[in-house]
């Protein structure tokens, strides 16, 4: 069931979500000034998974943490003047909670949430998931211009024409194509499989990246493979 946090339980338990999460990380918040601990966990985190923010005012946003969210491997930043709610998740646990993303929230507030763990509340979990992703799509994404989300996605191309080897563990979502761990079972980010989700779920439902090597082609849950990454792995 739901664990009732105290102020000082939180800040533990979100750097023990952004640690465990092995898919992705959506952190909802309408302010975004992240601790310098904080912040390291979420640079080497990035190196392997993606995440998204989401914040309030574009305008409440510094140039500090604009930067530092240029240099990611993988993120995206939405605004929703409207946002008041602030949750975090990832694939297997969210925080609901009064606790902002900002020093001031951390040092200065009496707060307090609560932890839903999917295994145990998979119903509530996923409301959750659902409720966060009708906030995203009534978002707009800021373009961290220049960012190392660009970078990689030149680096794909770049790759795709040379053939590189990719690691073992990486894929990529086979709706969006965004970078997360390779697993045929789930081939789908958090945001695309709760898109997906709430549309049937047809696992022969046409999507358009491979999901080990991100080629554009027709795929699905059923078969999320080209045909040349399928046989490699026959092998």
């Amino acid at each position: 069931m739901a664990t009732f946090l105290r102020g000082t339980m939180i800040l533990p338990e979100l750097t023990n979500l952004i640690d465990s999460s092995q898919d992705q990380v959506i952190l909802v918040s309408p302010y975004l000034v992240l601790q310098k601990n904080i912040q390291d966990m979420v640079k080497d985190k990035s190196r392997k998974i993606p995440f998204t923010f989401v914040l309030g005012k574009e305008d409440d946003i510094d140039g500090e943490t604009r930067n530092f969210l240029r240099g990611l491997k993988e993120a995206k930043l939405y605004s929703q003047e409207d946002l008041h709610a602030t949750c975090y998740l990832n694939e297997d646990k969210a925080i609901f909670t009064s606790m902002n993303l900002s020093d001031f929230s951390f040092k200065n507030r009496y707060d307090m949430g609560v932890l839903i763990d999917r295994d145990y509340d998979a119903e509530l979990f996923w409301d959750l998931c659902r409720e966060v992703d009708h906030i995203i799509k009534r978002s707009t994404e800021i373009d961290l211009a220049g960012s190392a989300q660009e970078a990689t996605r030149s680096s794909e191309k770049e790759r795709e024409g040379t053939k590189t080897p990719l690691p073992p563990d990486q894929g990529f979502c086979i709706r969006c194509g965004t970078t997360i761990p390779y697993d045929r079972e789930k081939p789908f980010c958090l945001s695309c499989f709760l898109e997906w989700d709430s549309q049937g779920g047809n696992p022969y439902y046409e999507h358009q990246f491979c999901h080990r090597c991100r080629s554009p082609i027709p795929s699905s849950y059923e078969k999320p493979l080209c045909t040349p990454c399928s046989q490699k792995r026959r092998r």
